[in-house]
């Protein structure tokens, strides 16, 4: 595959606002992949990255790298190449045009494939030691010198992490579905029609949608061309005849009647006084089934129109049809924590989709909990269950398999070598391979006494290990083990899954069982919550007892109960989009307060809910001035939606902890927004922030989802 083609649909999808649009163009992007093997590159590159993060492989490229790298191949001068950027406000911009301009082609120019790109970027982030800087400078120009303008405008946003697309995962998860699709259906050889009417051998081919606005329910939509022999031609003429069911004329009536008629059933069906040609076609209802070697899929029949050697099929795939592979794919995600992984085995072995089972070092993405106000709202919508305290630490999955143990963050990038005394335990439990899942606090067991998340998270750091963790030695509180010497628990209920993990962790003092108990009662549950809070507990977390592990899903399996902030039953994470210069008492700082958003699962973009411009002592606010003007972005990031401009935008890299008096509506914020002059989104009243949570990514910050349910919760 071209990396060309590549380059077109970055621009093309870039171009692209909404996200069912976005999973068109990546759907017909897969489709081009000659193998599992590019495809898997297809879905790691279209999200700025050459691996997974628990792999660990970073580009390590700054600016002046690549603007070196732009001189190096265009003939410009360093001074050009950053004057022309300042002007251009993105360096992949600046070298689209320097290179487009250049006056001699290197002699080594070839065409650039993806295998060949892909590679190259691997290369360059496994380069190290003395000299890498220039060795990657090279390397970055010998692709620059083979490109075309539009190819070095994204080999150069790639190099900086500043790909700009604003595809996610799950715009991925439903590219992949409707590629699929898309395939089984090209390659159909098998079509059955109401049950009864079967043909093979035939031909079917997607017409091309054409361009206009689409609704969330054209995503499910398309249209073939179906050839068929004369016989089978006739068969299928006599079902769509048949679907049809025309009405019959009751009587005679003049030529004058029937005008008037056509014409007012017309305008009645299509709310104009146009031709009545121009009417609405009857929709049918006829079930279909498709068959090819890549697999089967469902739907239904709306439409055909029949013309002289084929037919034209308007056809719906069901909501459930969608869903259940969505669901897989999903699933498989959640499992590997590999987008590239996924898409490799769709490409490859559809068909087994369904039997993705986890590895060993590979992290799981974590479950996650919904949101409760009251321990009666608890007991009324789960009845009896477990009541784990909540740790306010580092989430940790641990695996283990003989001697190696490995460690992954809530966010799976690998965190190993931060934990010494976490690695020792692991090797003393009471299982050679196993995947588990905890809390890790600084903790003093003589004195039951938990030490904040801002002393424990001093333990995340690169040097000075051995030390720190002589002074704030950890304890993982585990509260779920996943798998265990060769058998997978994810399917089994809480309760098995319970009793498995306290057998594996039976005697060790470093790796203990989550505090809990079973509470019957709310009152049970709320006299637990307490002596949690009183003990420097977030709170409570309660768990069905019936309920499976349900890797990266917010469920009503697992729910949350936490101390109260003003009229908000919970903190809210946020990330930062922007910030503010100082002003007044501040104006001897370069920072004066923040810009924040939060995720919409829905559209995969981050929309804005508050300016914060409380909570910070002076020590932070000289932090947050020497962090963020390290990822100050010279446009609004693309994944963003904001009708507010702070002084400085930045890259969507940094999550805040903040609580605020309550959740109202506003007009200037964009969580939630829909459309209108009147229409408001949500926002945060005096928000202030809490914490710093570098154990998190922008993808884990609250969802408008959740944001929507707070909002009602605190109405009650």
């Amino acid at each position: 595959m071209q990396f060309l083609v590549l380059a077109d649909a970055f621009e093309k999808i870039e171009n692209t606002a909404g996200r069912l649009g976005m999973a068109r163009l990546l759907s017909s992007l897969f489709s081009c992949a000659k193998d599992a093997q590019e495809c898997r590159q297809i879905a790691y590159m279209v999200q700025g990255s050459i691996a997974p993060a628990f792999e660990g492989l970073d580009l390590g490229m700054g600016e002046r790298f690549a603007i070196a790298a732009v001189a190096l191949c265009s003939g410009a001068s360093e001074k050009r190449v950053e004057d022309t950027y300042k002007k251009e406000g993105d360096l992949g911009s600046a070298a689209q045009i320097l290179l487009s301009k250049k006056s001699q082609m290197a002699l080594s120019q070839e065409e650039l494939s993806l295998e060949g790109v892909y590679s190259s970027f691997v290369k360059i982030a496994k380069t190290g030691g003395s000299g890498s800087q220039q060795m990657k400078i090279k390397a970055l120009a010998q692709l620059l010198n083979s490109a075309s303008p539009l190819e070095a405008k994204y080999i150069v946003r790639f190099a900086l992490a500043t790909l700009r697309l604003g595809v996610g995962e799950p715009t991925i998860l439903d590219s992949l579905v409707q590629f699929q699709i898309n395939r089984v259906m090209r390659n159909a050889d098998v079509l059955r029609v109401n049950g009864e009417f079967e043909v093979q051998n035939l031909q079917l081919a997607i017409l091309e949608k054409e361009e206009d606005e689409e609704k969330a329910t054209d995503f499910q939509k398309a249209a073939y061309e179906l050839k068929l022999s004369a016989e089978d031609a006739e068969k299928f003429s006599e079902i769509a005849s048949n679907e049809k069911k025309p009405e019959k004329e009751t009587g005679e009536k003049t030529a004058k009647e029937k005008s008037t008629g056509e014409n007012a059933k017309a305008k009645e069906e299509t709310g104009s006084d146009e031709n009545p040609k121009a009417k609405k076609k009857k929709k049918l209802d006829i079930s279909a089934f498709a068959k090819s070697k890549f697999g089967e899929v469902k739907f239904t029949i709306e439409n055909i129109e029949e013309n002289k050697n084929s037919f034209f099929l308007h056809v719906v795939f069901t909501i459930e049809e969608k869903k259940k592979m969505r669901e897989e794919y999903e699933r498989a995600f959640n499992l590997c924590s590999d987008i590239g992984e996924v898409a490799a085995a769709v490409y490859g072995k559809p068909t087994d989709m369904g039997k993705f089972s986890m590895k060993i070092f590979s992290p799981v993405r974590p479950a996650l909990a919904e949101r409760l106000s009251t321990a009666e709202e608890i007991i009324e919508k789960i009845g009896e269950c477990a009541v784990e305290g909540k740790y306010d630490g580092l989430r940790m999955q641990v695996h283990r398999k003989g001697e190696r143990v490995e460690i992954f963050s809530r966010k799976q990038e690998r965190m190993t070598h931060m934990f010494p005394e976490i690695v020792s335990a692991a090797k003393e439990l009471g299982a050679r391979e196993f995947i588990l899942e905890g809390e890790a606090l600084a903790y003093n067991a003589a004195e039951d006494k938990y030490y904040s998340f801002q002393q424990t998270i001093q333990r995340k750091r690169k040097h000075g290990i051995q030390g720190m963790s002589e002074e704030l030695p950890l304890h993982l509180f585990a509260f779920d083990i996943l798998y265990a010497d060769g058998v997978e628990y994810t399917y089994e209920e809480y309760s098995k899954r319970r009793n498995i993990l306290e057998k594996i962790l039976k005697g060790n003092k470093t790796i203990v069982p989550s505090k809990r108990i079973i509470a019957k009662t709310a009152a049970e549950l709320e006299k637990f919550f307490n002596k949690c809070i009183a003990e420097g507990l977030e709170g409570i977390i309660a768990k069905d007892l019936k309920q499976p592990y349900i890797a990266g899903a917010r469920k009503f399996a697992w729910i949350k109960l936490k101390r109260s902030y003003g009229a908000l039953a919970d903190s809210i994470d946020v990330v930062i989009c922007g910030y503010y210069l100082g002003k007044g008492q501040r104006s001897e700082f370069a920072f004066g307060g923040l810009l924040t958003a939060v995720y919409n699962e829905e559209s995969g973009k981050f929309e804005t809910i508050a300016k914060i411009g409380s909570g910070f002592t002076e020590v932070e606010m000289g932090d947050f001035e020497e962090m963020l003007k390290k990822i100050t972005v010279k446009e609004k990031p693309h994944e963003l939606e904001s009708e507010l401009v702070p002084d400085f935008w930045t890259k969507l890299k940094y999550v805040i902890s903040v609580t605020a008096d309550e959740i109202t509506l506003s007009p200037m914020h964009t969580c939630g927004k829909g459309k209108g002059e009147d229409a408001k989104g949500y926002a945060l009243r005096f928000p202030r922030m809490v914490e710093l949570r570098i154990d998190k990514g922008p993808a884990e910050t609250t969802t408008v989802s959740e944001i929507e349910k707070m909002y009602r919760m605190q109405k009650k």
